[in-house]
């Protein structure tokens, strides 16, 4: 376990670089540790799934280089059938 958690925070801290220019933190090792930390509160009344697959317009063609437009625009189509 502990070689696990040292693996896992070596991994953090070689990516410290590139976090560091997003203005992202690490979290700490008592954090990394207690993973409970990163668990939600739990909610009376939640639904545990939901499916909003009505909501999103059908499957289109994609061409290259257009998957964020599509993701966007599909994000966009759910917000207003919702609203």
């Amino acid at each position: 376990m502990r070689r696990l958690v040292s693996l896992f925070l070596a991994t953090l801290f070689g990516l410290a670089s590139a976090i560091s220019q997003t203005g992202a933190q690490l979290p700490k090792a008592i954090e990394v540790v207690d993973r409970q930390a990163f668990a939600a509160a739990p909610s009376a009344g939640t639904a545990t799934s939901i499916d909003l697959r009505p909501y999103f317009p059908p499957v289109g063609t994609q061409s290259m280089n257009d998957c964020a437009a599509w993701a966007l625009s599909a994000t966009k189509s759910c917000q207003e059938a919702l609203d």
